[in-house]
């Protein structure tokens, strides 16, 4: 029977696997934010509970728990406090990343995380807001709006999601079925020659995504 490898065996064992030892580090640098959710998510769960004028005048507690109060304020505070984790989550994590997977200078790493997340925040707020500003100034409809930032952005990079799409020139063998018949068969030009489900359903596609 063979005896039980120590941490310091499985930690150099895994070490030879630069991936596997690569997706550990990353792994490691998410734990800092992480434990911080539970305690986080305590102090708002309790805050925000107890100051909810909802449960406040369920449980009658407008006695105690009442605005300008002692206990309604600490309250307050621990909601603030757990709030604040949940609303930065992103910083942290982008903090953490950095430092973790640093080999060396983390401190710079760290810093330089902060304030890549500062300006990526902020061009990504102005540039929503000049787009706002452009579609009420020039009556856009909310439809032309979003094909602007999203649909033809992804069909210019390619990046659109295309279901069922056969590249050019595949060997492939194709079955056409409508209504569960078997109404064509072949490859895809062959199809196309014949002008017949397949090509129409082609057509249809590409028109949808703007080609010709």
């Amino acid at each position: 029977m063979s005896k039980a490898k120590s941490k310091q065996e499985i930690r150099e064992k895994t070490g030879e696997n630069k991936v596997f030892g690569t997706l550990q580090k990353l792994g490691q640098t998410f734990m800092l934010p992480i434990s911080l959710l539970p305690i986080a998510g305590l102090l708002l769960g309790i805050g925000s509970s107890f100051t909810n004028p909802s449960v406040i005048e369920m449980y009658n507690l407008g006695n105690v728990l009442y605005k300008g109060g002692t206990l309604y304020g600490i309250l307050s505070v621990l909601a603030s406090a757990g709030n604040i984790v949940f609303s930065h989550l992103g910083l942290l994590f982008g903090i953490s990343v950095a430092s973790g997977l640093a080999k060396r200078e983390k401190g710079v790493a760290a810093l330089s995380a902060i304030i890549g997340y500062f300006v990526m925040y902020a061009s990504m707020t102005a540039a929503l807001n000049e787009f706002r500003d452009m579609v009420q100034k020039e009556n856009i409809a909310i439809t032309d709006a979003i094909k602007i930032i999203t649909s033809n952005i992804a069909k210019f990079t390619k990046l659109y999601p295309r279901k069922g799409c056969l590249a050019n020139n595949s060997d492939a063998d194709i079955l056409v079925l409508d209504n569960g018949e078997l109404v064509e068969t072949g490859k895809h030009h062959e199809l196309l020659e014949n002008n017949g489900y397949y090509a129409n359903l082609y057509k249809l596609q590409n028109k949808g995504y703007g080609e010709e």
